[in-house]
C-alpha cells in the first residue's frame, strides 16, 4: 500500500472518518480542496449501513508508469466490504494520493480483469 493510504487507514481505525480523509490527502493537491471532506459524510453513511470499520485488505497495485500507480483495496466493516481505489503519484517528497474513490459495489471500483483473475 502507498504510505499515505496505509497511514490514513490506520488513522481511520484510531480516530475516525474525518482523520482518514485528512491523512489520505495530506501533501496532495486535494489538501487545499475542502470538497474532499464531503467524503466524510459518505463514510459515515457506510458505517451506518455496514457497521464499524474493522480493517483492510490489499487487492492489487498496478504500476501505470514509473511515477504513478493505481491501488485497489477493500475496507472491511462488521457487516460488509467497501471497495476502494487510489491513484498514488511519486513526488520528490514521497508518494501522495491524487485521486480516491470507494463504493460498496465492487464493479464500480475494481476492474473486471482484477475481479476475475483470482
Amino acid at each position: 500500500l502507498p504510505n499515505p493510504l496505509k497511514k490514513a487507514l490506520e488513522a481511520y481505525r484510531e480516530k475516525g472518518a474525518e482523520q482518514f480523509i485528512l491523512t489520505l490527502i495530506k501533501g496532495s493537491p486535494m489538501e487545499s480542496d475542502k470538497t474532499a471532506l464531503f467524503q466524510v459524510s459518505n463514510i459515515r453513511q457506510i458505517e451506518d449501513f455496514c457497521g464499524p470499520y474493522i480493517g483492510y485488505e490489499m487487492v492489487e497495485s498496478v504500476q501505470v508508469v514509473e511515477s504513478t500507480r493505481k491501488v485497489y483495496y477493500v475496507m472491511n466493516y462488521e457487516k460488509c466490504p467497501v471497495f476502494g481505489r487510489v491513484t498514488a503519484y511519486k513526488t520528490a517528497q514521497g508518494e501522495v494520493i491524487t485521486e480516491f474513490n470507494f463504493h460498496a459495489n465492487i464493479g464500480e471500483i475494481i476492474p473486471r480483469e482484477l475481479i476475475f483473475k483470482k
